[in-house]
């Protein structure tokens, strides 16, 4: 399934009693700056689908969950984030149409007397019984995440599945992804390489280490700027490489965008996408 830019990097949550959308015209008005909905719609389909966030006092995700259709495919899961005090992860509820599971429980386990991921660990409840799934953490010295290597199996038996390495600039933008899957002689092989790249403006929102641990979310999402191209290269199967682009953006007061364009090539049923932004 391709990563959809902009799109599936798109999640945070509203716990706040009090919420003022802005308007769905230029946003002139606005100085809203935490999102709390997504509209994508696709003119030639009539695909439509809604992605909302909730969010706690102290602004961190605590809800993510989306209903509708995106290029005729069901975009319908929720994802609700049990947090510590400190803001730390203690459990994530997942349930999503494109996971084989009924339901996922994620719980994220950190290094001792740090805020820094050392693993998590994923249970899958499937009518066959339950599947495990593991994620390791490498960090690089200025705090961030560079690496994650994926483990699937059952209870007790795990073996390596995937890995993805993640390269930033200057701002701390996520540029490059490069995905590897097992040689099956204990090394791995170059899967695909993603390039991003963003223009000066704020992000539609900016997410913490749950963008590392979500299925549904986009890594990029931990990006300082807004993303508006991404090019995927799939070394395995090149029918699935493709570049999706942002174009007509309307920012609001805040620098935030409120709508914009997606297209995609090679294109996809129902391109080009129109998305719109709902802020607090």
């Amino acid at each position: 399934m391709k990563r959809l830019l902009f799109i599936s990097s798109v999640l945070m949550m509203v716990m706040v009693s009090c919420q003022k959308e802005i308007d769905l015209g230029t946003g002139a008005n606005s100085f809203g700056d935490l999102l709390i909905k997504i509209q994508r719609v696709t003119p030639a389909s009539g695909d439509t689908s809604i992605v909302n966030f909730q969010w706690d006092a102290l602004r961190r995700l605590v809800k993510y969950s989306a209903t509708g259709e995106v290029d005729n495919t069901p975009s319908d899961f929720t994802h609700v984030i049990a947090r510590a005090a400190d803001g730390k992860i203690l459990r994530i509820n997942s349930e999503s149409a494109f996971s084989i599971a009924d339901s996922i429980a994620y719980f994220p386990y950190y290094q001792s007397g740090s805020s820094r991921l050392a693993y998590v660990i994923d249970s899958q409840y499937t009518f066959a019984g339950t599947i495990m799934d593991s994620m390791v953490y490498t960090y690089n010295g200025g705090g961030r995440i560079i690496e994650r290597e994926i483990f699937s199996g059952l209870p007790g038996f795990l073996f390596p599945t995937g890995k993805q390495a993640y390269t930033y600039d200057g701002n701390g933008n996520l540029t490059v992804i490069i995905d590897s899957i097992p040689d099956g002689v204990g090394g791995y092989d170059l899967s695909a390489t993603t390039t991003i790249t963003f223009d000066s403006h704020r992000p539609i929102y900016q997410a913490g280490e749950e963008a590392f641990i979500i299925a549904d979310m986009d890594p990029v999402s931990i990006s300082k700027n807004n993303s508006n191209k991404q090019t995927k290269v799939d070394a395995l199967f090149p029918g699935n490489s493709y570049t999706a682009t942002g174009s007509q953006y309307q920012f609001n007061a805040a620098d935030k965008p409120i709508k914009f364009t997606m297209s995609m090539i090679p294109q996809p049923p129902g391109y080009d996408m129109k998305l719109t932004m709902f802020y607090q």
